[in-house]
């Protein structure tokens, strides 16, 4: 059993049903998840042994589909990462322990005083690249230079914000033990893949924020403060080796080597499907739903897979080329979702769409899905009504989540 990826996403409690509907409608055609994030439902799915196709368009999310669904190789021990990882790390920590020595001083006698405005002040006066022109060249200047000289890219950009920095300067060096282990061949392409996983998960163990990226928790309460404090308490090489020891691949070695991972916008992958010779399939959907714009919510794990050295924005430090969703804006969403559904119709596809009863489209263009994708397909039926909770992701007032209805619906063109 794989371990379930701890990013944003509700497919977890609708991968079964999915899964179910997929069983009915074919037998042994080609499943495809064409906003497959986590994995939850192809894992739901590869006990059916059919072929998978994830597709994502989040670099980090087709790396997270690559090591569940597409490799060969099982995940790493944390004895066999330990053995290659450990030396690099300590050598890139010590160089980031030195060269930042003042500021880490500095964090450790206020994380010890435990005083919320010894803290206010430090946070206040901490200079990244978001928020100091001389950082941000700084930055840009280590993102030449070659070997371990640039290993710096979160200490500098998201240090007392999602993570304290002595937690930044341990992912940078992560990164670095990773890549070297890449580059001298210590640790096999696809282990250093799995590592990437278990360093990702554990920065999202360990950040200071709302159960996302899109903004960071502030020290403006005592409340707020002691969650800080005790998230800045997580030592980042333990939670690492510690995620490491939960990965798991999903079904057969034999199973994962026929599928396929792409990363690609959803509106593109009739085309890309093409070129996987795929003639005949089941496409699973459920696209964004609401105005929020979600690569906000992940710019972090982006950043830290790519390890590009973007430049840092506004206060959540964001990447400045997050890909903006038709999905998720009014004016657009109606002709994506009519795009996307001309797509999957053209071809001998099911499309299995799931979608809230609060969605953007219904809201928007004020439609009946059964209508919409009745305009498109040959044979719509809804085949499942599902209460579950939607995240609010972070907001401020009210309950961490909202009641709402989940909806399963089965299309079919006269291809299918």
């Amino acid at each position: 059993m794989a371990t379930r990826i701890r990013y944003m996403g509700n497919k977890h409690d609708v991968a079964p049903y999915v899964a179910a509907i997929v069983e009915e409608e074919a037998s042994n055609r080609a499943f495809v998840d064409a906003f497959s994030g986590m994995c939850s439902v192809a894992g739901a799915i590869s006990k059916s042994g059919r072929r998978v196709v994830c597709n994502d368009i989040q670099g980090y999310a087709a790396l997270v589909a690559r090591c569940l669904i597409a490799t060969a190789e099982p995940a790493p021990t944390p004895s066999r990462l330990r053995e290659a990882l450990a030396g690099p790390y300590q050598y890139n920590r010590s160089r980031l322990v030195s060269y930042l020595g003042a500021e880490v001083a500095e964090e450790d006698r206020v994380l010890a005083d435990l005083n919320l405005e010894s803290y206010q002040s430090a946070y206040t006066a901490w200079r990244h690249t978001a928020n100091d022109g001389e950082v941000a060249e700084e930055l840009k200047d280590f993102s030449e230079a070659t070997g371990a000289a640039r290993y710096c890219l979160a200490s500098l950009t998201f240090a007392w914000g999602y993570f304290g920095l002595r937690q930044a300067i341990a992912i940078d060096s992560i990164r670095y033990a990773i890549d070297r282990a890449r580059e001298d061949e210590s640790l096999s392409d696809a282990h250093c893949d799995w590592a990437l996983v278990a360093l990702l998960q554990a920065a999202s163990c360990a950040s200071a924020s709302p159960g996302h990226f899109a903004q960071y928790l502030r020290p403006t309460t005592e409340s707020g403060f002691r969650r800080i404090l005790s998230q800045r308490r997580r030592n980042i090489w333990s939670q690492f080796l510690h995620e490491a020891s939960l990965l798991r691949a999903y079904g057969s070695r034999e199973w994962r080597k026929m599928n396929a991972v792409l990363q690609a916008d959803a509106l593109a992958l009739g085309e890309k499907l093409d070129g996987l010779n795929i003639k005949s399939a089941v496409i699973y959907a459920d696209p964004p739903y609401s105005t929020d714009h979600y690569s906000r919510y992940y710019h972090v794990l982006e950043t830290l897979y790519l390890y590009d050295f973007p430049s840092a924005e506004g206060a959540g430090r964001y990447r400045p080329d997050r890909f903006p969703t038709p999905f998720s804006i009014k004016t657009k969403v109606e002709k994506a979702m009519t795009e996307f559904c001309r797509e999957i119709a053209a071809r001998d596809f099911t499309l299995v769409l799931s979608y809230p009863s609060n969605g953007l489209l219904n809201k928007t263009c004020n439609v009946d899905l059964t209508e919409f994708l009745g305009l498109h397909f040959n044979e719509v039926e809804l085949r499942a009504d599902l209460s579950t909770r939607h995240s609010t992701l972070g907001a401020r007032h009210g309950a961490a989540s909202n009641p709402v209805a989940e909806m399963l619906w089965v299309a079919r063109s006269s291809r299918n």
